[in-house]
């Protein structure tokens, strides 16, 4: 553990230590983009829908038009960032 005696286990402790964090609030910034994008996927109107998430992915379908394509990246992209943003303060995200 962090209190070992033993360098090598108290280095592996070190790095769970922060590693728990910084996966945790990855799942939280990812959960509160995906919230971000449904609440912005309903306001589009654009042609698709949202067929499954999986992990840190979102599989859509969208109708095969470039304007419909070009607004479903900008929509998923935007909803992401700002999941991140609101987690993490101070550090640029694009």
């Amino acid at each position: 553990g962090l209190y070992s005696k033993d360098r090598g286990m108290k280095e592996h402790a070190e790095r769970q230590a922060v590693n728990t964090v910084i996966q945790g609030t990855a799942a939280d910034a990812m959960k509160k983009g995906m919230l971000l994008f449904a609440e912005r996927w309903k306001l589009s109107e654009i042609d698709g829908r949202l067929i499954a998430t999986v992990h840190d992915e979102l599989l859509l379908e969208v109708r095969a038009n470039d304007f419909a394509i070009t607004k479903a990246k900008q929509v998923v992209k935007q909803a992401m960032i700002d999941g991140v943003v609101f987690y993490v303060k101070g550090v640029p995200v694009h």
